[in-house]
């Protein structure tokens, strides 16, 4: 039996449309619209013996779509699924996490131009990451410097790019028909919406790229995480749509009336004796016509009123527990330690994402460091070279931090400095504090509770001068 024939949300003629895709047409399955693209889960047929084929089909079609769309459908996927958005923005929080330069001289560069220019170097990363996570790939370009201000730098949409690289020879092209002039920089789209492939860099270029390929060298960009997770995406929409419908019909309520009874026994067994009759229909359905909410109605024995509604099973979240499985696979120990109740799993799933974050950070420090910021053509007249580093402590617990910082300080491998900013402490205001406690120590003693008759003052406090 179909989806249709059993009042489903998988009919085409009342699926909602795939917010996903959404230039997508709702229409019956066919192999040409397959073939064309055209389709979502929420357009198929879902009898016992179309899944196999038909879903297969879809999923061979999307192993096919041209590297623009999947971006295109990565970065719609990263705006509709809350869990998507989720991830991506804690792992940019995670692996962002403490940017700075390093070095006396590194800080003052980053003050310097935050302060004299208003530069905002946090921004700059940050766009790099979002798009990183979305699309495992990163396109960043900026105007020839010029001056003394520095450019500024702005991270495309992997899918307005198409990038192809050999040995050391690097291409792209800009696809920027594909959003509206607004969403564009006016002066990069005219100078640089070229049908041919061009260098990276040229001569005379007034703008500079840089690509931070996620991908093997020599095979262009890289295919995004997001991508593996498209199937049950799709699995997730068409569970929503069923919601979404199911409350839709939920706010229509059915009043069932039954009159009349069956004879199942005795000579009249079976005879339409007691059966509901056409005069009976006109005066219950005129006796209910415009009453709603509370009202009086008087019947005999054999007259029975109910309201039908959808089962409330319909709404359970259970249907969801397999594909939500298998999109907490995919985000992987992110999402699996805020789920994890157990401290010693906990710690397994910190010391992976760890990992992944440090991998992460090498691929994304050392593209901003070398391709941008250290880039002559970015930071004109040169200067000491400056080094992207991001916070050690990130993936340390609190009992992990405070061992660290106690073993460092103890044998002498960090400075009181370095472990107050470790623990976002004021290094001015403590360093001050300290020479006042030093200076003054009975105004500084321990706080205890007067009851234990170990102070005198009454509120925990060193009692007055000339006291007893």
């Amino acid at each position: 039996m179909s989806a249709k024939e059993t009042g489903g949300v998988a009919t085409q003629s009342g699926a909602v449309q795939s917010a996903l895709f959404p230039e997508f047409e709702s229409a019956r399955l066919a192999a040409s619209k397959l073939s064309q693209g055209r389709m979502t889960i929420s357009d198929l047929e879902l009898t016992p013996t179309a899944i196999p084929a038909e879903i297969q089909s879809l999923k061979a079609k999307w192993m096919q779509d041209s590297p623009a769309d999947v971006y295109k459908v990565c970065r719609r996927a990263w705006k509709k699924y809350s869990f998507v958005r989720r991830v991506i923005g804690i792992k940019t929080d995670l692996f962002n996490d403490g940017f700075a330069f390093q070095g006396e001289a590194g800080r003052a560069f980053e003050e310097n131009a935050e302060t004299q220019q208003g530069y905002d170097f946090n921004r700059v990363m940050r766009d790099i990451w979002q798009e990183y996570l979305i699309c495992n790939n990163a396109v960043a370009c900026f105007e020839d410097a010029s001056g003394v201000r520095l450019p500024a730098v702005t991270v495309l949409d992997t899918e307005l790019v198409e990038y192809k690289d050999w040995g050391s020879e690097e291409q792209i092209k800009l696809l920027f028909a594909l959003k509206k002039k607004n969403d564009v920089n006016e002066s990069l789209a005219t100078t640089l919406a070229d049908k041919d492939w061009r260098p990276l860099d040229k001569e005379g270029d007034e703008w500079h790229f840089r690509v931070l390929s996620g991908g093997k060298g020599g095979k262009g960009f890289g295919v995004p995480d997001l991508f593996s997770l498209f199937f049950d995406l799709a699995v997730f929409e068409l569970l929503q749509s069923a919601d979404w419908q199911g409350a839709k019909r939920h706010r229509d309520i059915m009043r069932k009336v039954s009159k009349g009874h069956a004879i199942t026994a005795g000579p009249l067994a079976g005879q339409p004796t007691f059966f509901l009759k056409k005069s009976d229909i006109t005066t219950i359905k005129n006796s209910l016509k415009d009453k709603l909410g509370s009202f009086d109605f008087v019947t005999n024995f054999d007259v029975e009123i109910e309201h039908v509604f959808l089962d409330p099973k319909f709404f359970d979240r259970e249907k969801y527990s397999a594909t939500m499985g298998r999109i907490r696979e995919w985000a992987g120990p992110v999402m699996q330690v805020m789920a994890s109740q157990t401290q010693d799993v906990t710690t397994f799933l910190r010391d992976l994402l760890e990992a992944e974050g440090k991998a992460a950070r090498r691929a994304v420090g050392k593209f901003a460091e070398i391709q941008i910021f250290n880039n002559p053509l970015w930071r004109k007249g040169g200067g000491e070279r400056l080094k992207v580093t991001f916070s050690p402590f990130t993936f340390y617990s609190a009992k992990q931090l405070l061992e660290f910082l106690n073993w460092s300080l103890s044998n002498g491998l960090m400075s009181p400095q370095t472990a107050r900013e470790a623990l976002c402490l004021d290094v001015e205001m403590e360093s001050k504090r300290l020479i006042e406690a030093a200076a003054k120590p009975e105004g500084f003693r321990p706080v205890f509770e007067a009851k234990q008759g170990m102070m005198s003052g009454g509120d925990g406090r060193p009692p007055a001068e000339g006291s007893v």
